[in-house]
């Protein structure tokens, strides 16, 4: 918003009431240079702008050296006015705006302030100008340039600037804007972001206070799953609102400290400035453990620390912030605490709706996607938007119109997979479901497998207490899909291993945190902050961790034994049809009794 605050200065000061305005580069000459106090009536004008960032590393610096200079010449005579406009509030270090008389921010161009000028500029009534954009949402005057303003009022009329602004309104517009309406078969995370519009919405409306909100989300899922396509349509469900995306990776771009800070500062006063917004923040899963931070941990902990600040701010009523990472449990816990994101909510690989829906959504309305589902199924959003378009060049190229085969092709290249993968990876992720179930750590929302391979198993289940039990428990939960992976087929493979994502890996990391952290080990009470890498490196603590495996192993095994018919039913469904979800997977789920241990 300073662009229009300087150009306005500059244009229409000096006519209204013949002063002179001055740019950051002149300020600062006349005032360390020839150090004398401009002519009486003068305004100076100090514009921190995108150019003097690059200029000068540091934004404070510029700020302490105008407000060192500002404060000596200043001191000398008061009977000049100053005005200084800056990007957000962050810039106005405090010796600076402690002499400040008054300070304003200034929101982005809306219909008011479109009002207002055209009103003088057309001598026309206020009312007038502003029912003559009524129809304009202010989200969409934001995105008009300085350039696309300066050549509107250029108009001879206001009916020729309302359309100009209309025509500009237009061409700075999202070419294609996505709702709600646009995702089916997402599960939980359709459920939440459908019900956080309609509150926002209400809000918008007068019909709900904001401190009855939910006020935040985050999406986590793996890559590809459309976490940022949701955030756009949840942003897209509430027309008047802003979406601002934001991340880490673009705050410190330049990398220094200070700088990651003020963009971090400039999104949040944006928002603000812009409310109702929301803020889509993506890789949130960069903002990993201040603990695990040692190289750059004061870095680490400052960046942290600013963050946690802006989301405990009081001061964002109106401002909902969404977030979006692959791994959430790289995310420092601070950040995941109750009262700074709401709702945590997994985006789960497409089930048979999504996959529909997707398709619909990329291929020509008259076109038959439901032979496509099967072969979609599984995949990620990307991966079948990518494999539309690659059968779309394909087509082009071939010199004819698009047909299913060309799409078939692309999701499925591999299309003779060998049957024994495809019901191995069923019962692996129907072992997940079958133990979660029977020792209470949750009920499976949905089923899938790959025709590429792979498969995954959504399971929402309660907190963990912190009793040894609900963590031997969970490590057989996620043992379980090689254990039936070997009642099945009568082998294992190396599926629940591999990535430090993997099932393997996570158990390994509970064992290790009993042993280590949460002085739950049969050993000893210790605990240890160093990397699990270092902590195996003994061969006695290797050996604590695989007895711990070991064991978790067996109960999945004996949950599966004891549901051994129901594991090869279940099976031959998922295999056969590469979903199971929803009211289907209930009632298979039903059929699993509570597992009793032995005493």
């Amino acid at each position: 918003m300073q662009e229009y605050a300087v150009q306005a200065l500059r244009e229409g000061i000096y006519d209204l009431l013949g002063c002179k305005v001055y740019s950051l580069a002149d300020a600062l000459d006349h005032l360390t240079k020839k150090h004398k106090t401009p002519e009486d009536g003068n305004f100076l004008v100090a514009p921190v702008l995108e150019r003097v960032k690059e200029q000068i590393n540091s934004r404070a610096y510029v700020m302490e050296e105008l407000a060192a200079n500002v404060r000596k010449t200043w001191a000398k005579s008061r009977d000049w006015p100053l005005i200084v406009i800056v990007p957000d509030s962050s810039f106005l270090v405090e010796s600076f705006g402690a002499d400040a008389e008054a300070a304003y921010d200034l929101g982005d161009l809306d219909r008011h302030i479109f009002a207002v000028l055209a009103a003088h500029f057309y001598e026309v009534e206020y009312p007038e100008a502003l029912a003559s954009v009524s129809s304009l949402p202010d989200q969409d005057i934001a995105r008009v340039t300085i350039a696309d303003v300066l050549s509107i009022f250029r108009e001879r009329d206001m009916d020729r600037c309302v359309d100009a602004l209309k025509k500009a309104v237009k061409k700075r517009s999202p070419k294609h804007s996505i709702t709600l309406e646009d995702i089916q078969g997402q599960g939980k995370a359709e459920v939440e972001l459908r019900r956080l519009a309609a509150d926002f919405q209400a809000y918008i409306d007068g019909d709900l206070a904001w401190s009855d909100m939910v006020r935040s989300i985050l999406l986590h899922g793996e890559p590809g799953t459309g976490k940022t396509w949701m955030a756009r349509a949840l942003a897209g469900s509430v027309p008047q609102a802003t979406l601002i995306e934001a991340g880490y990776s673009a705050w410190q771009k330049h990398g220094h400290l200070g700088d990651t800070l003020s963009a971090m500062n400039e999104t949040f006063a944006k928002a603000k400035s812009s409310a109702p917004s929301i803020i889509f923040i993506d890789e949130m899963d960069s903002f990993t453990s201040r603990e695990s931070e040692e190289r750059h941990k004061s870095y680490w902990t400052a960046v942290i620390n600013a963050f946690l600040q802006h989301l405990n701010g009081d001061d964002l009523e109106g401002v909902l912030i969404v977030g979006a990472c692959n791994n959430i449990q790289s995310i420092d816990p601070a950040i995941l605490r109750e009262g700074r994101l709401d709702h945590k909510v997994e985006v789960m690989l497409p089930g048979s709706a999504a996959c529909r829906q997707i398709l619909k959504n990329c291929l020509p309305t008259d076109f038959d996607v439901e032979p496509l589902v099967t072969y979609a199924l599984g995949e990620t959003p990307a991966r079948i938007n990518g494999a539309v378009r690659k059968a779309r060049s394909e087509a082009r190229h071939s010199g004819r119109d698009l047909n299913w085969e060309d799409v078939r092709k692309e999701l499925s290249p591999h299309r003779s997979r060998r049957q024994d993968i495809l019901r191995r990876v069923s019962a692996h992720e129907v072992g997940h479901a079958i133990v979660a179930k029977a020792l209470g750590r949750g009920d499976a929302e949905r089923l899938v497998t790959r025709q590429s391979g792979g498969g995954a198993a959504y399971i929402e289940g309660p907190p963990l207490e912190g009793l040894v039990e609900d963590y031997e428990d969970e490590m057989a939960v996620l043992l379980a899909g090689r254990e039936a992976e070997k009642l099945v087929t009568g082998t294992r493979t190396g599926g629940a291993g591999g990535s430090a994502k993997s099932d393997l890996a996570r158990a390994t990391k509970i064992a290790v945190s009993i042993e280590a952290r949460l002085g739950l080990g049969g050993s000893s009470m210790i605990w240890t902050n160093g990397p699990d890498h270092e902590w195996l490196n003994s061969e006695k603590n290797r050996g604590l961790v695989a007895k711990r495996l070991n064991s978790a192993e067996k109960l999945a095994q004996m949950v599966l034994e004891d549901n051994e018919e129901l594991l090869l039913d279940m099976t031959d469904r998922l295999e056969a049809e590469r979903v199971m979800e929803g009211k289907e997977l209930s009632e298979w789920l039903e059929k699993v009794p509570d597992f009793a241990q032995a005493a």
